[in-house]
């Protein structure tokens, strides 16, 4: 649809170029810039305030896709990232410092071996924070605490997940008849069988029991015909919390056995009210292409959530038909049931 302030805004840019362009002949030549000196990097810490703390705090985006491969990078002390970053510190020069961003790599070998805690940090602080940058002075870090947790890797029902990451994104889609559908030649991507809600007392400090969640799976199942092997996989809320995990992993087992199961939030993160719509949309293309879609980071199962995710790899071979769940901390949950089209 045409936007007439957009289009007004353009057409006068449009007018201003070619104003500028018909009279570019007649205008007297600018005098030449000259640009700013630069100020070279400071080689000593600039001066103290006697009885003040200065602290600063830097978000610093130093997180990577899989677990150690921070800390190997910075390990061979030729990370440019890592240089930026530790060349501003130096300039800046705080007493205290709250790094934001950066992955925690602790002991996490095989065989549970002694590591030294956070390995990525100390490589940071001791290849390129000690190490001046550019001619600044080092900066000196005697103490260090790692917090352990690590930045953008959302894994579902991963026993070491920790916490969840908000991400941005909506999704739609358009409900009719299918004699409509096939009357306007619409691209008819599947069949909604059914969808229910239900809704459990959580509030006041009343924890999630699960019960309205499996209420909504039992009616999704029973408005769509289809008893649980007949249910190609489930798509989960997949919070990435303890408690949230928990509970829904045991409601889906608990009603449905040991069904595949996927997360979509492990891809792009919990898009709040506008998660169940694109995470439907994920199962809906993968029914199309007869696939489930992989889980993301789900490397360690949580004993305390036993359910068959699908991950590594899509997986192949199940009915097309999936059941969609999401829930909430204060006792809602809501089911539907989707059919591939054929």
């Amino acid at each position: 649809m045409r936007h007439p302030k957009l289009l007004t805004t353009l057409g006068a840019i449009l007018c201003v170029l070619a104003i500028a362009e018909a009279t570019a002949s007649t205008l007297e030549p600018l005098p030449p810039v000259t640009p700013p000196p630069v100020t070279p990097p400071r080689a000593t810490p600039p001066p103290a305030t006697p009885g003040t703390l200065r602290i600063a705090t830097y978000n610093v985006s130093l997180y990577r896709r899989e677990s150690g491969a921070l800390a190997q990078e910075l390990t061979t002390g030729r990370s440019t990232q890592a240089a930026t970053i530790a060349a501003v510190l130096q300039e800046v020069r705080p007493d205290l410092l709250l790094i934001n961003e950066f992955d925690y790599d602790g002991a996490v070998d095989d065989d549970h071996a002694a590591r030294p805690p956070a390995p990525a940090a100390l490589a940071f602080l001791r290849g390129y924070l000690a190490v001046s940058q550019g001619g600044r002075e080092p900066l000196a870090c005697p103490t260090l605490f790692s917090a352990p947790s690590n930045t953008g890797l959302p894994s579902g029902v991963d026993l070491d997940r920790d916490g969840l990451v908000n991400g941005e994104g909506a999704g739609m889609f358009v409900l009719e008849s299918r004699d409509h559908a096939v009357r306007r030649g619409a691209r008819i991507r599947g069949h909604l069988l059914s969808a229910t809600s239900r809704c459990e007392p959580a509030v006041g400090g009343v924890r999630l029991s699960g019960s309205a969640l499996r209420l909504a799976i039992r009616a999704a199942l029973g408005q769509a015909g289809i008893e649980p092997g007949g249910l190609g996989h489930v798509n989960a809320h997949g919070a990435s919390t303890m408690e949230m995990d928990r509970v829904e992993a045991t409601a889906i087992v608990a009603e449905l056995g040991d069904i595949p199961v996927t997360a979509p939030k492990s891809a792009f993160g919990h898009l709040g009210a506008g998660g169940g719509a694109v995470e439907l949309a994920a199962s809906i293309l993968g029914l199309e292409a007869g696939l489930i879609p992989a889980t993301l980071n789900y490397d360690s199962p949580d004993p305390d959530c036993p359910v068959n995710v699908v991950h590594r790899e899509p997986l192949a071979g199940r009915a097309g038909t999936v059941l969609a769940v999401n829930l909430c901390s204060t006792g809602q949950a809501a089911a539907v049931v989707v059919a591939a089209e054929r």
